[in-house]
């Protein structure tokens, strides 16, 4: 089965067999149906990770609104959210210039990439208006708003066990 996937749009459409159109007749239309598999592939993987950063944003935007009341928590729930993918970013580009360069990066350095990060988070999600949407969407792991939060809060015992494994291993960083 071959797949058609509008990009703009974000849907997938199925490319069915007709008399004019022979999917598989040679090689080319081979590997045409290849590549349409891996990009189909990829369209998935880039939804179900936009899904779950959604289906985060979400429990983050509800514990702030429920916690601390604010009027806009939007706002905090970027922070919260560029903090928490900030960290892994920050250890991983520190120790491939130290381990390749043998370079100890500024501090500066990382409160840049901070910055630049909340500022796409900020600009997709408050700018675009694509957080009330997700708000309005409700986006759940499972269904399920317990599983849901679990999830969403254990992301930061797992990253803390993922920075211990790339300090901890970080031979493979030496490529260069």
């Amino acid at each position: 089965m071959d797949y058609r996937i509008n990009w703009k749009k974000q849907k997938i459409t199925k490319l069915e067999k007709t008399e004019n159109n022979e999917i598989g007749k040679n090689l080319n239309d081979e590997i045409c149906m290849r590549r349409n598999r891996i990009k189909y592939t990829f369209f998935k993987i880039k939804m179900m990770i936009k899904f779950f950063f959604d289906a985060m944003y979400y429990q983050f935007f509800i514990y702030n609104r429920d916690k601390f009341r604010l009027e806009e928590p939007h706002d905090r729930t970027i922070m919260l959210f560029s903090s928490l993918l900030s960290l892994p970013t920050m250890a991983f580009f520190y120790l491939l210039l130290k381990e390749n360069f043998d370079y100890s990066t500024p501090f500066i350095f990382f409160i840049a990439m901070y910055y630049a990060i909340h500022y796409l988070l900020d600009k997709y999600y408050v700018k675009k208006k694509k957080g009330i949407e997700i708000i309005r969407q409700k986006p759940l792991l499972l269904n399920s708003q317990r599983f849901s939060s679990f999830i969403s809060w254990m992301v930061y015992p797992i990253l803390a066990i993922l920075l211990y494994y790339i300090i901890r291993y970080k031979d493979w960083l030496k490529f260069l």
